[in-house]
């Protein structure tokens, strides 16, 4: 998801990762991503990307005044 908030799909090429979930949080996020139309791809890259945007941000801000 772009930070204009559109939901389009994760590039198909790119890495893979994997993660572990326990069955609960597992069941959530199936539920959660359905709720909201999306995929469980696309909507954890759109949560990493979010985080990673938030990490850059005050360093991006430190240079400007």
């Amino acid at each position: 998801m772009s930070k204009s908030g559109d939901t389009s799909p994760a590039p198909k090429r790119g890495r893979l990762i994997h993660v572990r979930l326990d069955a609960e949080t597992h069941r959530r996020l199936r539920v959660a991503t359905a709720e909201r139309d999306a995929t469980i791809q696309d909507w954890v890259a759109t949560l990493i990307e979010r985080a990673l945007d938030r990490l850059q941000a005050p360093k991006d801000r430190k240079g400007r005044r």
